[in-house]
């Protein structure tokens, strides 16, 4: 598999983990030291991701959740993309992904979700 089809089905993996609130499989598609920015709930957030598995665990998902790959970018080993995520937590948000290739697979390094105004 080619590295745009293989970060493609690790987004689609991502995209189904949060409309199922799917936190096992949420946490294998990150790398224990990935990077998360964004704002969850009131708070503005810089740092480890794992803020971001605890709202997910915390706050509902809507049933009309919605989520496409808007523009994906690959390489050899690594890849980035943006997507588009509608009715997560009440809003439209614009989530980019740097995704790369190592010892555990395909996983995501660094999220950064910016909610439409």
């Amino acid at each position: 598999m080619g590295a745009e089809d293989a970060a493609r089905a690790t987004l689609e993996q991502f995209i189904d983990a949060t409309a199922r609130r799917d936190l096992s499989l949420m946490r294998s598609l990150f790398h224990a030291d990935a990077a998360f920015s964004g704002r969850l709930g009131q708070r503005e957030v810089v740092g480890s991701i794992y803020p971001f598995f605890d709202h997910l665990a915390q706050n509902e998902v809507y049933s009309t959740y919605a989520a496409r790959i808007v523009a994906l970018s690959a390489a050899p080993g690594c890849a980035g993309a943006r997507l588009e995520q509608r009715e997560l937590f009440g809003a439209t948000w614009d989530t980019f992904l740097h995704l790369r290739d190592g010892p555990e697979g395909w996983q995501i390094t660094a999220m950064l979700s910016c909610p439409r105004a």
